[in-house]
């Protein structure tokens, strides 16, 4: 299973193509009994709490034999391990911190997540 943000390429090879919360599901439901997971690793642990007889591998992980060259952390995602629920909360009281981009930038980002969004609703 992969993330809807994963490279094109891996998601050509991926048998599902879900959002966090789908993917849960996903492994609920499939008679499977392992998995390859492509997004941040921090959904393991849910993964196994609620499917404590299936196997979850986390792909791709960073090989840190072949450091400085393998850029690849995807299941690391430091910026994911920023965002706290005091920050978000903050962030709605006090709609700080405000960010401002141009119509074209948020053209480019929204295109994503709707298609994310889009290909969640077919899952």
């Amino acid at each position: 299973m992969v993330h809807p943000e994963s490279l094109r390429e891996v998601r050509a090879l991926a048998d599902s193509v879900c959002s966090t919360e789908k993917m849960i599901t996903y492994c609920k439901t499939s008679p499977a009994r392992r998995f390859v997971i492509v997004t941040e690793s921090g959904i393991i642990h849910r993964m196994k709490k609620e499917c404590p007889d299936k196997e979850f591998l986390c792909a791709p992980v960073f090989d840190v034999m072949r450091v400085p060259t393998d850029n690849c952390r995807c299941s690391e995602c430091r910026y994911m391990k920023m965002n706290t629920l005091e920050k978000l909360r903050d962030c709605v009281k006090n709609l700080a911190p405000r960010l401002e981009l141009p119509a074209e930038i948020l053209a480019k980002a929204r295109a994503p997540i709707e298609r994310m969004l889009e290909i969640s609703a077919r899952a």
